[in-house]
């Protein structure tokens, strides 16, 4: 063989290595735009004036990949160091499950399946990173890697997490192990056949009752009395339904649906078709009922919700993929790349953008409580979280400012307004606390300020 065939042969034995250096450097391009929106300033911002790692609505798994961060705010790097570990260690925390799955397990199917996942579905949900559902389904693939090998104590260790990470796992749990008994029973056609993953099914099911039940949290609490008050008033419209998932959402995941259908119909996988059917329309309908009263749901939170259609569909096809010649896997593979980048390439400059009006509005607008009105709707995602990312921002370009919105006309009380505290959506602190280490804010008193 020669050296050039020998480089060649690595480099598809190993492009999944390839694939996360790909992964990373757009994560270390785009660190701020990753790490400036919603609930990752803020958990800086945690880090850093209350010197911990919080947990967002008691989904203790997910502080994993705060652990990098945290240290270099402990070590005294700079702001900027602190941000891209940030970036990174999302990345990091995907690379070392396919690294288990690829080296320590030897599953290329299952690395690749995982792969797929958390790269190439991912558009604004590459800058919205700190979904738990991401890392949730990344984990399960690795779950499934193994149950495969019949290791029941780590896998019953990785149920225990997923449970506590996001409440939307039980339906790919679901899917994958009802398909499991499906594929199980048709191959050798008797019941004692299925013992093992409807065991496996049923036990996750009653961990997730329990946890459901016993285990809430606030966050889960509101969104299930949400979806409660929607049920009661829905409207069933399964044309609207499919509209939305066939029209409005991102392509590829109408696209890869039709393709799996239609693939698993050639190959005569006829109850995997119907399964997968019935599966992804009751999940639409189910995201259909949580935001039936929303009238416009933010596109990275459909995208995370959809990634579990993504995933049930990439599941139901990989041994089909696994099977395709080199050249054609070289194909799938370079058009992923290509897509990947386009979109996170596309879809930066919105957060780029959005970064920029920050960074313009905290020079203007210092210790400014604005009204919250019409105008400020297209720029703000969620009003909450300008108190953090501004503060960040402004710290970014040399002078920490801040201001925050204040939408619900919210009345503060006088000794709130004085010049020794920072205001923020969730809390107050002192400047002092404030200003421990990263932040340099002048004492200032909080005005209310109404923009048209």
């Amino acid at each position: 063989m020669s050296s050039w065939s020998a480089i060649k042969e690595f480099g598809f034995k190993h492009i999944g290595l390839l694939s996360f250096l790909v992964f990373a450097i757009f994560a270390s391009i785009y660190y701020q735009e990753r790490t400036l929106f919603l609930d990752n300033p803020f958990q800086v911002f945690l880090m850093i004036v209350n010197g911990d790692i919080e947990m967002n609505a008691d989904r203790w798994p997910a502080i994993v990949v705060r652990f990098l961060p945290f240290l270099l705010i402990k070590a005294g790097a700079s702001l900027k160091a602190v941000l891209l570990s940030f970036s990174l260690s999302y990345v990091l925390f995907h690379f070392i499950v396919f690294c288990l799955l690829r080296y320590y397990l030897k599953d290329r199917k299952l690395a690749f399946l995982q792969l797929v996942i958390c790269t190439v579905p991912l558009v604004h949900s590459f800058f919205w990173c700190n979904s738990e559902l991401n890392l949730a389904m990344s984990l399960f693939v690795l779950l499934l890697g193994f149950y495969k090998k019949n290791s029941w104590f780590i896998v019953g260790v990785l149920s225990v997490v997923l449970l506590w990470l996001h409440p939307l796992i039980i339906f790919p749990v679901g899917f994958v192990f009802a398909l499991e008994i499906v594929n199980t029973y048709v191959s050798k056609k008797e019941f004692k056949s299925i013992k093992t993953p409807l065991i496996f099914g049923c036990a996750f099911l009653v961990g997730y009752i329990i946890k459901t039940v016993f285990f809430r949290n606030w966050y889960d609490t509101m969104k299930s009395n949400q979806f409660e008050q929607n049920f009661d008033v829905y409207t069933f419209d399964g044309i609207n339904v499919l509209k939305n998932f066939f029209v409005e959402s991102y392509f590829l995941f109408p696209l890869l649906f039709i393709v799996t259908v239609l693939l698993l119909i050639k190959n005569r996988n006829v109850l995997k078709a119907v399964l997968l059917l019935l599966f992804t329309f009751i999940y639409l309908i189910i995201l259909d009922i949580a935001s039936f009263h929303e009238s416009n749901v933010n596109a990275f939170y459909t995208e995370v919700n959809l990634l579990i259609v993504f995933f049930v569909c990439a599941y139901a096809i990989k041994n089909e993929v696994a099977k395709l010649k080199k050249q054609w896997k070289l194909v799938i593979f370079g058009f992923c790349v290509l897509l990947a980048s386009y979109n996170w390439i596309s879809t930066a400059g919105f957060y780029k953008e959005l970064i920029e009006w920050i960074a313009s509005m905290v020079k203007e607008n210092d210790r400014q409580i604005i009204r919250y009105e019409k105008y400020y709707h297209e720029k703000v995602v969620f009003q909450w979280a300008m108190a953090y990312e501004s503060l960040i921002i402004s710290t970014l370009e040399g002078e920490s400012k801040s201001f925050l919105f204040n939408s619900d006309g919210i009345k503060f009380e006088q000794t709130d307004l004085n010049g020794s505290l920072f205001i923020a959506s969730f809390n107050k602190y002192t400047i002092e606390e404030v200003n421990n280490t990263y932040f340099d804010l002048e004492k200032s008193s909080y005005t209310t300020k109404y923009l048209d």
